[in-house]
């Protein structure tokens, strides 16, 4: 799974840095202001002690100063099966709500689900195969049937919704601007946030409360339905 999100990177245009265990990404220029994504994976969710040492050796890496506040961590986890995944959630939202040194987010995954993943692949590119399979009608609706499932296409989404490097293919709409509009930029100038903080903006006319009341299933059918 790690090799799979680097080559996501990698064909993201992001160069990566590799040693003291860790790989460190980056992307933008002089002229852009750069954005940094570490990506570990652990046997177990105890990283916060970590954090420390972890950042260290990415300083040791880049030393550039502007990586101080403009640095992700991507923590890889495999479990087992759904109730590993129910005892790990606590942990998760532990993790992702700490503000220090990184912001971070937690993937976890199967074996089953990325062997799966890996054999629908094919011989596409991690970028392409994901690209195509988040907007995929049959793709989604294996997810919608039950999004805690643990398949490949729920796996694709959970990266989807958790990974703001990944481009979406949405076209705009009625003079809306494109959901993931020069989605690069975006990263570059450090104005991204996640697709579901990015999907709100296509309800903008809609009411606070309506917006509220949407299901995760109810957005993603609308996102799908607004792919020609």
């Amino acid at each position: 799974m790690k090799e799979f999100i680097s080559n996501l990177f990698g064909q993201n245009g992001f160069i990566v840095s590799d040693g003291n265990g860790i790989k460190l990404f980056s992307y933008g220029s002089e002229a852009n202001k750069k954005v940094y994504w570490v990506l570990i994976e652990r046997d177990s969710l105890d990283i916060l002690p970590e954090q420390s040492e972890i950042f260290s050796a990415c300083k040791a890496l880049n030393k550039q100063p502007e990586m101080d506040k403009n640095i992700s961590l991507i923590v890889l986890i495999k479990l087992t099966d759904k109730q590993s995944v129910r005892m790990a959630k606590p942990q998760i939202l532990k993790i992702e709500e700490n503000a220090f040194y990184f912001k971070k987010y937690v993937l976890y995954y199967t074996d089953a689900e990325y062997q799966q993943l890996l054999v629908n692949k094919g011989d596409k590119s991690e970028l392409e195969f994901i690209t195509y399979q988040i907007t995929h009608v049959d793709c989604f609706k294996v997810y919608k049937a039950n999004p805690q499932d643990l398949n490949w296409q729920s796996l694709v989404y959970r990266m989807t919704l958790k990974f703001p490097f990944i481009p979406v293919p949405i076209k705009t709409n009625k003079g809306l601007a494109s959901l993931f509009e020069d989605n690069k930029v975006k990263l570059a100038t450090k104005r991204f946030t996640e697709l579901d903080d990015k999907l709100v903006e296509l309800y903008n006319p809609m009411a606070i409360n309506e917006i509220n009341n949407l299901t995760p299933s109810e957005i993603l059918a609308k996102l799908i339905s607004t792919v020609k």
